[in-house]
């Protein structure tokens, strides 16, 4: 790692502390917490590629964890969320269109089958993937859009690696049970869709302001 990724990890490292910190909802069931901390992990990733998304995300959110009394989940999240943004990064990167398409066609398929469901939080975040992945795949359209949609599946495919992630150490390492595990689901779908709606304007809007930063 060269000094411009330390510093940059540093920075995006506090950003992904400071915003998971700032709205922490709990979650009974699992003694966890609904929180914005993906849309700060998913601009690290963009931004700056996926070694920075992945000390952003599992450093910034553990320490997050420990700051909030979540000790138990820091050493999970650390894993969990440095996986994500790593994932994040990789992915827009380097994946090609094709596969965009098949993966937000496969977002847009389960995004239906989701809008059944008789959870209302699921349902709106279903809704939001649902048009997430049906903007990925018009802007694949076109040549200038297809920068963006590669940006977007790579966050689905790092949201789809926290929703499992949390999901199988709730219900098997720390020992939760599923019932109990799935109960977090519909909040981890919607910091997902969140966090894909607010890292996207994110990256849009730093990439316009400096379109000539160094990668």
């Amino acid at each position: 790692m060269n000094a411009r990724d330390l510093a940059r990890s540093g920075v995006m490292t506090a950003l992904v502390f400071v915003v998971t910190r700032s709205f922490a909802l709990p979650i009974p069931q699992t003694k966890g917490f609904f929180n914005l901390g993906e849309a700060a992990v998913y601009a690290s990733a963009l931004l700056f590629g996926p070694l920075v998304g992945a000390l952003a995300g599992g450093v910034g959110s553990a320490l997050a964890d420990l700051s909030l009394g979540y000790a138990q989940y820091a050493p999970f999240t650390l894993v969990i969320k440095g996986l994500e943004g790593a994932v994040v990064g990789l992915v827009a990167r380097t994946v090609s269109p094709g596969v965009w398409r098949f993966g937000l066609g496969a977002g847009a398929i389960a995004a239906v089958i989701l809008l059944a469901a008789d959870v209302l939080a699921v349902r709106a975040a279903a809704a939001v993937l649902l048009g997430v992945a049906a903007g990925g795949l018009l802007l694949l359209r076109s040549e200038g859009g297809i920068r963006i949609a590669a940006m977007v599946f790579g966050m689905m495919a790092g949201g789809l690696i926290m929703v499992v992630g949390y999901f199988v150490t709730q219900a098997y390492l720390l020992g939760l049970g599923i019932l109990p595990a799935l109960a977090e689901v519909p909040y981890n779908l919607v910091q997902v869709s969140v966090g894909t709606v607010a890292g996207l304007a994110a990256s849009v809007a730093f990439d316009r302001a400096l379109p000539a930063r160094p990668r």
